[in-house]
């Protein structure tokens, strides 16, 4: 505190200075009685507006909180209804609070007749229910459901508006057989319109639901429809108070009352859990917002206020990073860097912010960045580029081709010598300059890039040589706006799932999505019959921990050391252990694909599956190494810090495997272009060709 009083002391008396110097030079034959006349109530007086300036600023008290819809009141629930269960199912979990349901509900039944509201003439199978209470509908009422079918192509629910005597309706369609994925849908997005209805003169009611109508549009006579759950309920918009030790400095009168208690989510099988997931009851993906604890609709806060908070919170994150060795990082240049930060003047707040962007981003870290919710645009539909590339033993190639203009003159194979007659290395050098990480995925993301290198030009011009490379470049023009439609089946060709030679099943997973766990519990019953499991990771980039976890569950026979989660905040480890999943067990030889792309959960998967000694890990290159996990930080002023010094996740065996990555225990190297996965494949059949001699192993 006394470091930042001085820092504004220094700053009004330098203002000073430079306002009155050419003053002082017009004078130069002042006397020394009347400077000291003059500087005596002059410093005197700056003193005075330091300290009530300081002294306003130390007025702010913080908070943290986190704010999201959360429901306050089930208006309606299935479960409620006097209808017979059917057992033998198993709903799965999907968000974290979320239980397994072991049965559900068949209600549907054929009919005559259909409802004369309806515009659909090819159904017959419905479930009507009146509600006991009238609901009314609003921007915060939501329907939530969760459903099994077999042989259904679309199913719709129909509200009925009472008072209006309309019908407002939400269609959905079947994307696979089995469990679906939750529906959770706002009520004021259903076709239809829910508003006030005008009832006479002046006056103006809510309008009130009561009644329901669910039709399904099966593909045969023979179908199935079972439903879970589902519900209509109140939502309201809720501010929890966050109370993690990292942000202990800030908060007043602070409480550790999360290292005290034991919580395990409902819907991940974990025995026993760390600092990181108590800490995320109520809270998971959801910002961290630093807001004055005063309530006003005038800013309670000064900008001395708003700098003693960036500064503290920021030595805290400096201080506590826990990957300075890993990274090849010295803390103390760092920290000397920003202290430097305290020239800037209080009022040059966005400069301010710049130098913190700056230091962070000199961390590498790709898990701990700042930026401005003002600078961070949400990203568009991302298009197909005209032309992929890949770096093949260190020189870029044509992968594919997807403009068919390009088709006869563009070959797979053929080497990149430039784009907009720049050499190109120098274009990935530049382009490896916008991404965090080891220089080989940041070589990667660079190679990726390439078709959009120029996004404000319609299109890019680059140099090829042709396969044989003897010596004669031609030049492609790229149109980077274009629209271009990936063949199916191209990346990976081999889809979500398949099975691979008669008995190897195949499930890819792009990302560690919330719907993981229902598209494996799917395909379930195939995998179980199948003499050998592979599973795709190349280029995943992480994801939801929840995901991994139910996933691994299903794997193992007894509790399993999970990770050993290290809270710098606190200097404390705790040890995170899996149970088994209560339904399912497999017991295959698996192994996993990956590459120097496989990222964050993915890499905990394979640490935990290696360990566990469930699988075998194939790659062309160890893994990214960036484990860590990572919450966002808003401060009032809309900087926000992705940072990942509250836990540092380590191996089962005590290690970190951050900035490091896995070796994988099986290497493949990519030689040519031939061996990418929309090709040849050649990791995968490697992997396939390993889970055989398992199998003969197994069978001898």
């Amino acid at each position: 505190m006394f470091h930042l009083f001085m820092s504004v002391l220094l700053q009004k008396v330098r203002s000073v200075y430079n306002s009155e110097q050419g003053r002082f030079k017009m004078n130069a034959r002042a006397t020394s009685n009347r400077m000291t006349t003059w500087c005596l109530p002059v410093l005197l007086s700056l003193l005075a507006t330091v300290l009530i300036d300081y002294h306003d600023g130390m007025c702010a008290e913080w908070k943290v909180v986190t704010k999201r819809y959360e429901p306050s009141e089930v208006l309606y629930a299935i479960r409620n209804e006097a209808l017979k269960k059917h057992a033998g199912f198993y709903f799965p979990e999907y968000r974290m609070d979320d239980k397994a349901l072991y049965s559900g509900y068949r209600p549907i039944e054929p009919v005559e007749d259909v409802e004369k509201h309806s515009e659909a003439a090819d159904f017959r199978h419905v479930w009507k229910t009146r509600f006991s209470k009238p609901i009314v509908p609003g921007e915060t009422v939501f329907f939530y459901s969760r459903i099994y079918v077999e042989n259904v192509d679309r199913y719709s629910i129909s509200l009925h508006l009472s008072k209006s005597d309309v019908w407002i309706e939400k269609m959905v369609t079947i994307p696979f057989t089995g469990y679906q994925l939750p529906l959770n849908s706002p009520l004021s997005s259903w076709r239809g319109k829910i508003d006030n209805v005008e009832t006479s003169g002046n006056t103006r009611e809510a309008d009130t639901v009561d009644k329901m109508l669910v039709k399904i549009y099966p593909k045969g006579d023979q179908y199935d429809f079972v439903i879970g759950e589902l519900k209509i309920y109140k939502a309201e918009w809720v501010s929890k108070n966050y109370t993690h030790p990292l942000f202990r400095p800030i908060l007043k009168g602070y409480i550790d009352d999360a290292l005290d208690f034991e919580y395990t989510p409902p819907g991940v099988p974990l025995v026993s859990s760390s600092i990181m997931w108590r800490s995320l009851v109520g809270h998971n993906g959801d910002p961290y917002y630093i807001e004055p604890v005063a309530s006003s609709t005038e800013t309670s806060y000064s900008p001395v206020d708003l700098r003693e908070l960036k500064t503290t919170m920021f030595r805290q994150f400096i201080d506590k990073y826990p990957f300075y060795k890993e990274r090849g990082l010295e803390k103390a240049d760092l920290l000397g860097r920003f202290n430097g930060f305290a020239t800037v003047p209080i009022s040059h707040r966005e400069a301010f912010n710049d130098s913190l962007i700056a230091l962070v981003s000199a961390y590498n870290d790709p898990h701990f960045k700042a930026w401005r919710i003002a600078d961070r645009r949400s990203p568009g539909r991302r298009s197909t580029p005209p032309v992929v590339f890949y770096d093949i033993l260190g020189v870029v190639r044509v992968g594919a081709v997807f403009a068919t203009e390009l088709m006869d003159e563009v070959k797979p194979g053929m080497r990149l010598v430039s784009v907009q007659d720049q050499p190109i290395e120098d274009v990935i050098s530049k382009l490896s300059e916008q991404f965090l990480g080891s220089a080989y995925s940041r070589r990667q993301k660079a190679i990726s890039s390439i078709p959009r290198y120029m996004p404000d030009s319609a299109e890019i011009v680059i140099g090829l040589m042709s396969k044989d490379e003897n010596g004669k470049t031609v030049e492609v023009r790229l149109d980077t706006g274009g629209e271009y439609r990936i063949p199916p089946g191209f990346v990976p060709r081999h889809g979500e799932f398949r099975i691979l030679d008669g008995d190897i099943a195949y499930f890819r997973i792009s990302r560690w999505r919330l719907d993981v766990w229902t598209r494996f519990v799917k395909h379930m019953s195939d995998i179980k019959k199948a003499n050998g499991l592979i599973i795709d990771l190349r280029s995943n980039p992480g994801g939801e921990a929840a995901s991994i976890i139910r996933v691994i569950s299903a794997f193992i026979d007894e509790p399993t050391l999970y990770s050993r989660e290290y809270s710098p905040a606190v200097d404390r480890v705790e040890d995170l252990i899996i149970r088994p999943n209560e339904q399912y067990r497999i017991d295959l030889p698996v192994a996993i694909l990956g590459n120097g792309l496989t990222t964050c959960a993915s890499e905990v998967f394979i640490d935990t599956m290696q360990y566990a000694k469930k699988a075998v890990f194939v790659a062309n290159h160890k893994t990214a190494g960036s484990v860590s996990g990572v919450i966002r930080v808003v401060f009032p002023d809309g900087l926000v810090v992705g940072v990942n010094s509250w836990s540092n996740r380590l191996s089962p065996t005590g290690k970190s495997i951050e900035g490091r990555g896995i070796v994988p225990d099986v290497r493949v190297d990519i030689n040519t272009v031939d061996d990418l996965a929309h090709r040849k494949d050649k990791m995968l059949n490697v992997a396939m060709n390993l889970l055989k001699q398992k199998r003969q192993v197994v069978n001898r």
